[in-house]
C-alpha cells in the first residue's frame, strides 16, 4: 500500500533527524572549553586504582573535580604519580613528562592559566623557565601568594579565639621557617604583638625544638617529614595545664589522623581553611544543572583571581608579576582582589571534623615524665 503524502514527509524528517545523531553527539561529546588548569598528584595508591586502569601509562593523567565562577571554567586534572614517587628522580621525571601532556592537552581547550598544587610548584624548577619557553601564551602560578594571604588570616583568627582578653604576648613557632610561606607570615604575626619564633628542618633534625619551649601555637609551613609533629614534640613545646595550639598550613596536613588520636587531649589542631567564594558553581553546577556553593582551596583560588585580572580586566600591575614567586606586590594585588569580592574563610576544621572551641585548657595526667609518654597514655579525669 503506498503512502500518502503525509507519511512520506513525516519519514524523510525522521531520517533527516537520524542523519544529525552524530553530529550531535560530536557536540556532546566534544571537551568543553577551559580557562584554568590545575595539576595535582596522586594521594596514594588508593586513589590510583580509582583514576586509573592498571594498565595506564605511568606519564598518563586524568579529569578530576570541575568548577566555575563568573564566566571562568576550571578543570583539576590528576597525573598518574603518587606523592610518595615524586621522592624520587624516576618519579619526578615522569611527573613533569605528565604535566606537560596534560597542559598541552588544556591548551587545544583554551586554558590560559595553570595552577600547581603544593606538591608540584618544584617540578620545574624555582622559575619553571624551561615550562614558560614551551608554552610562552600561558601563565603559571603555584597559588604560594594567595595561600600566605589566607593562613595569615587563619593564624589570626585562631589566636584572637584562643587568646582573647590575654595581656601576655603570644609566642607563636615557625616550623619551616626558611620556607617562603612562613617568611611571609613572620611581618603580620609580628604587627599584631606576636613573638614569633622559627625553626628550619635541619635546626629540627639537632634537637633545636627543645631550646623553643615553650610556645603557646605551632604553624607548620613546610611538608619536610623532619618537622612533623608527634607526642613527645608536643610535650616538647606545650605550657603545663595548656595544649598546644597547631594550625596546619601545608597539604596534605603534617599531623595525620593517627597523630591527632595519639595527641588526644593535649593538641589543639587546625588545617588551613578552604575559603566560601560567592557565586561559585561546582561539578554538574558548571553546565548549567543544579548544584550548590561549594569551597575553594586557597591556591585553587589564586588562579581564579588572576584569570580575571589578567584576561577578563586585563590589569597591568598583575600582567608584570611572576606569579610563581612570593612577592609583597603579589599579595597586596590579591589582597585587594579578596576584599573587593567580600571573600571569607570557611570555618576551622581539623580533618573532618569541625573545630567548635579554642578553649586550651587541659588537665594534666596522672603520670607526668615527658619521656615516658606512650601514644596510648590515657588522660586523667
Amino acid at each position: 500500500m503506498p503512502l500518502s503524502p503525509l507519511a512520506l514527509t513525516r519519514l524523510r524528517r525522521s531520517v533527516c533527524h537520524l542523519s544529525d545523531l552524530p553530529g550531535h553527539w560530536r557536540a556532546l561529546s566534544s571537551q568543553p572549553r577551559l580557562d584554568v588548569l590545575s595539576l595535582r598528584p596522586l594521594e596514594d595508591e588508593g586513589e590510583r586504582s580509582r583514576c586509573f586502569s592498571a594498565n595506564s601509562a605511568r606519564r598518563s593523567h586524568a579529569r578530576a573535580a570541575r568548577w566555575a565562577w563568573q564566566g571562568v571554567r576550571a578543570q583539576q586534572r590528576v597525573i598518574n604519580i603518587t606523592r610518595a614517587e615524586l621522592g624520587s628522580r624516576a618519579g619526578r621525571s615522569l611527573a613533569q613528562q605528565a604535566c606537560a601532556d596534560a597542559i598541552a592537552q588544556a591548551q587545544r581547550q583554551g586554558v590560559r592559566v595553570v595552577q600547581f598544587s603544593a606538591e608540584l610548584r618544584r617540578l620545574f624548577g624555582a622559575d619553571s623557565s624551561l615550562l614558560k619557553q614551551r608554552f610562552p601564551g600561558l601563565l603559571f602560578c603555584n597559588g604560594d601568594n594567595a595561600a600566605a594571604l589566607l593562613l595569615l588570616e587563619d593564624v589570626q583568627r585562631a589566636l584572637g579565639q584562643a587568646f582573647a582578653g590575654s595581656q601576655a604576648p603570644i609566642r607563636v613557632l615557625l616550623l619551616g621557617s626558611d620556607s617562603a610561606l612562613a617568611q611571609a607570615l613572620q611581618d603580620g604575626l609580628r604587627s599584631q604583638g606576636a613573638v614569633v619564633l622559627g625553626c628550619t628542618a635541619a635546626e629540627a633534625a639537632r634537637g633545636h625544638l627543645r631550646t623553643l619551649a615553650p610556645v603557646d601555637a605551632v604553624v607548620v609551613c613546610s611538608a619536610d617529614p623532619a618537622l612533623h609533629l608527634d607526642l613527645a614534640r608536643v610535650h616538647q613545646l606545650r605550657r603545663r595545664q595548656r595544649r598546644l595550639l597547631v594550625i596546619d598550613g601545608v597539604a596534605p596536613p603534617s599531623m595525620d589522623a593517627a597523630t591527632r588520636a595519639a595527641c588526644g587531649d593535649w593538641v589543639l589542631h587546625q588545617q588551613a581553611s578552604r575559603v566560601q567564594l560567592p557565586g561559585l558553581r561546582w561539578g554538574l553546577a558548571t553546565a548549567g544543572l543544579h548544584g550548590e556553593r561549594r569551597l575553594l582551596d586557597a591556591r585553587a583560588l589564586e588562579a581564579l583571581l588572576l584569570h580575571r585580572a589578567l584576561f577578563q580586566r586585563q590589569e597591568p600591575a598583575a600582567l608584570g608579576c611572576d606569579w610563581l614567586q612570593h612577592g609583597g606586590l603579589q599579595r597586596l594585588l590579591l589582597g585587594e582582589a579578596l576584599r573587593q569580592l567580600a571573600v571569607q574563610l570557611d570555618a576551622p576544621y581539623s580533618g573532618s571534623l569541625r573545630v567548635r572551641s579554642f578553649n586550651l585548657a587541659c588537665p594534666e595526667a596522672s603520670r607526668a615524665p615527658v619521656s615516658g609518654f606512650s601514644d596510648t597514655l590515657s588522660l586523667a579525669a
